[in-house]
């Protein structure tokens, strides 16, 4: 069986937190499901999302980043 081909894209401003609206940074997905969290509700779930089996895309470096 061959592995699972993982599709990594970047979060853009149109990518929004399911729980609050805020801009997305952070990914959550397991198999086709995605949940997408600004830095802040990412920061407050990352701990249960790991512990459930969710992989785990965190773009929030880009915060830093500076054109």
């Amino acid at each position: 069986m061959a592995p699972e081909e993982v599709t990594v894209r970047d979060l853009v401003i149109a990518d929004r937190c399911d729980r609050c609206g805020a801009q997305a940074f952070i990914i959550a997905s397991k198999g086709d499901y995605e949940l997408l969290f600004c830095l802040h509700e990412g920061n407050k779930h990352m701990e249960k999302l790991k512990e459930s089996g969710f992989d785990i895309m965190d773009q929030s470096g880009r915060l830093l980043d500076t054109p």
